[in-house]
């Protein structure tokens, strides 16, 4: 399993226009930018789950820990089937650091 750690939140902007992420951030009700703080999509034949929360260096905290523990189960569960699919370059685009 890999980590990918992004900011405290992620533009999705150059998602396609109906793509909403699971936890959505509103940072300024003018600007109405696409933030998510979680996200899951499809990519090629995988899926992918994303969190922009650094859960691994708050395990101290039992909130932290919990949501942790809660997006590990559901990302190994069957219930984990994303509906929107991004392709590989905007993946790329949207990922700091870049992919491979």
């Amino acid at each position: 399993m890999a980590f990918a750690l992004i900011p405290p939140w992620h533009q999705f902007d150059d998602t396609p226009k109906d793509y909403r992420p699971i936890v959505r951030v509103i940072d300024n009700f003018v600007r109405n930018s696409k933030l998510g703080l979680i996200a899951e999509m499809k990519v090629g034949t995988g899926k992918m789950l994303i969190c922009a929360m650094d859960l691994l260096g708050h395990q101290e905290k039992p909130e932290a820990r919990q949501l942790l523990h809660s997006l590990l189960h559901y990302a190994g569960s069957k219930d984990f089937a994303p509906q929107s699919e991004i392709d590989i370059e905007l993946l790329k685009k949207l990922l700091p650091g870049g992919i491979q």
